[in-house]
């Protein structure tokens, strides 16, 4: 379907958020991702990936006929990328989905626990914009606990959007410049000794950022027996399955079982990928 694009604005550095709208309601979840061409030529070829960052909201309801509004945040890392971060207002982009599997909502759970590295933080400010529109953080600070992870202050981004909806956030930086010096998977061991006293049945972890820090969350989860979900960053070539170019190994009892991240994910439970044949 053809997205007009309504906003597109440099961050900081080579980060950029988009706004578009298309012809219908964006019924989408957290943690899905529409596949976008780029260009109208055949140069780049294929479709770059993007999660929803934001999903906008509507009322009242749209009508048939209606366009539906989304944001997307990325980084320039690539051909696509740059000339995406050239697209202008009132450009008009072809885009499939919404695509793939996005995060789900366990029931019961007292405090969710958002983890994200670098770029990885684009699709949680909707992930914790749905949590709290559902009742888990809604009208009481701390419900949501967010730990942002970047290498430079320069790489810490939407923070502000998070304390808005009454998250309390903890900063790691690498180089020290912002928060704590050192890596988010730290303060995510450190908050949970200090909070030794809750039930770990009661709080779920949602990820997304690179594979280390991934699998560092999943073996922090796992030895606390903690629900935990992983978004996970594969390069894609349909965005549907079709294929098969973008398949991880998970957890089969009889023999070799993959899944497509594009279609089975990009969303999956910690503790269903093999971690070391990634």
């Amino acid at each position: 379907m053809l997205s007009i694009v309504l906003k597109n604005k440099r961050l900081i550095n080579s980060y950029y958020k988009m706004k578009l709208s298309c012809e219908g309601f964006i019924n989408a979840l957290p943690g899905q991702f529409v596949m976008i061409k780029v260009s109208p030529h055949y140069d780049p070829l294929l479709r770059r990936p993007m999660s929803f960052h934001r999903i906008i909201p509507h009322h009242p309801p749209f009508k048939k006929g209606g366009r539906g509004e989304f944001e997307i945040l990325y980084q320039i890392t690539g051909k696509g990328t740059e000339i995406m971060s050239n697209l202008k207002e009132g450009n008009k982009v072809d885009i499939l989905g919404p695509l793939g599997r996005g995060f789900w909502f366990p029931e019961g759970i007292e405090k969710a626990i958002i983890i994200a590295g670098g770029i990885g933080i684009a699709p949680m400010v909707a992930l914790a914009e749905e949590i709290r529109k559902r009742g888990k953080g809604q009208g009481s600070r701390g419900k949501i606990i967010v730990f942002i992870g970047g290498k430079t202050k320069d790489d810490i981004l939407c923070k502000g959007d998070f304390e808005k909806i009454g998250a309390n956030v903890h900063i790691a930086t690498e180089d020290g410049s912002m928060g704590k010096k050192g890596v988010c998977t730290e303060l995510l061991k450190e908050w949970l000794i200090a909070h030794g006293s809750l039930l770990m049945a009661q709080l779920s972890i949602f990820a997304c950022g690179p594979q280390g820090m991934l699998k560092a969350v999943a073996d922090i989860s796992i030895n606390k027996n903690i629900s935990c979900q992983v978004s996970l960053d594969k390069n894609m070539a349909c965005g549907t399955g079709a294929c098969l170019g973008c398949v991880v190994k998970v957890k089969n009892r009889d023999s070799r079982l993959y899944k497509c991240v594009c279609k089975d994910g990009p969303v999956f439970d910690a503790g269903e990928i093999l971690w070391e044949e990634i």
